[in-house]
């Protein structure tokens, strides 16, 4: 059952929520509504999807899965096992939220405390478990990028090789592109935006020698299009390889 939860005007100036994607941060919110009294949930990514984005996942722009994964991953809920079912808890939940005194208390176990700096595991977490939702099962085929991603992926290698042609890069440009398609899929970027803030990087001293990979720009893509429009370049560059995308 969804509760209904504060929401404080500092979540939108939060410097580390700004580091996850917007989709992200729209679900998370989601989770709040959905979590008991102390902050906790069941792990179900299939019954998420239909709670917190039934038109995005429909639309096929995003997956419950794929955001718990970046949530978890940015420290922001934990997700864990207990009694041989998957659970989440939502990190510092009591902090920020003020449950209604007739709510019930949570029938769901705490999670196991954590040494500081480990990561949490799952009892008997299996990969392809985590992978559900990006075509990365095990035993299935990894779903192929779009043209489009291929593009973006060569653009950035060719302004890359620019700037250093010794530059140590993967042979096969498959998981850039499939990150560049994340991009768009899951944090709303568009195809021209990412293509902007793949020029401006490589034109910009400081992040010419720090943006040397896909998944590196996005990211850093939030602070690269700040300081990209702060200084006014989102035209395209002398270096721009046009027929590549």
């Amino acid at each position: 059952m969804a509760r209904i939860r504060y929401l404080k005007p500092d979540f939108f100036k939060d410097s580390k929520l700004s580091k996850i994607g917007p989709f992200a941060r729209l679900f998370f919110q989601g989770l709040w509504c959905q979590a008991d009294r102390e902050g906790r949930l069941e792990d179900d990514p299939e019954k998420l999807n239909f709670e917190i984005i039934p038109y995005d996942f429909h639309a096929g722009k995003v997956n419950a899965e794929i955001l718990l994964r970046e949530l978890h991953s940015s420290g922001f809920i934990l997700r864990y096992e207990a009694a041989g079912k998957r659970y989440i808890q939502i990190k510092n939940f009591m902090k920020h939220q003020k449950p209604h005194h007739t709510e019930k208390h949570s029938l769901i176990s705490p999670p196991k405390p954590q040494k500081d700096g480990e990561t949490p595991k799952l009892d008997g977490e299996k990969k392809e478990g985590m992978e559900k939702g990006m075509g990365m099962e095990k035993g299935s085929v990894q779903q192929a990028p779009s043209p489009e991603a291929l593009g973006l992926a060569e653009l950035l290698k060719s302004l890359i090789l620019v700037n250093n042609p010794k530059a140590n890069l993967p042979p096969s440009l498959n998981g850039w592109a499939l990150e560049a398609d994340r991009m768009v899929k899951l944090d709303g970027r568009t195809k021209d935006e990412i293509k902007q803030v793949i020029e401006f990087s490589q034109k910009d001293g400081f992040w010419m020698a720090n943006i040397l990979s896909m998944s590196k720009l996005r990211k850093q893509f939030d602070q690269l299009w700040i300081k990209m429009n702060q200084n006014g370049q989102t035209g395209k560059t002398k270096y721009h390889p046009s027929n590549l995308i």
